[in-house]
């Protein structure tokens, strides 16, 4: 039995289904990725510091305490 194309309903694609714009502000975001990036690369850098010191600060302690 042929399926008359007329007859046929167009559904919109799933992304189109949540926001008519969906597409184009997805691709408007990703361009911010890349500072979240650096910012959680600058948490990072800063926790090892602060783990380093609190290292260094509790090795020499222990060094003092040994005395």
């Amino acid at each position: 039995m042929p399926i008359d194309d007329a007859a046929r309903e167009e559904v919109p694609p799933a992304r189109d289904a949540r926001h008519p714009d969906a597409h184009r502000l997805m691709e408007a975001g990703s361009g911010r990725s890349w500072y979240v990036s650096v910012l959680c690369l600058i948490a990072a850098v800063c926790l090892v510091a602060v783990l380093a010191e609190h290292m260094r600060a509790s090795t020499a302690s222990f060094e003092i305490s040994e005395r």
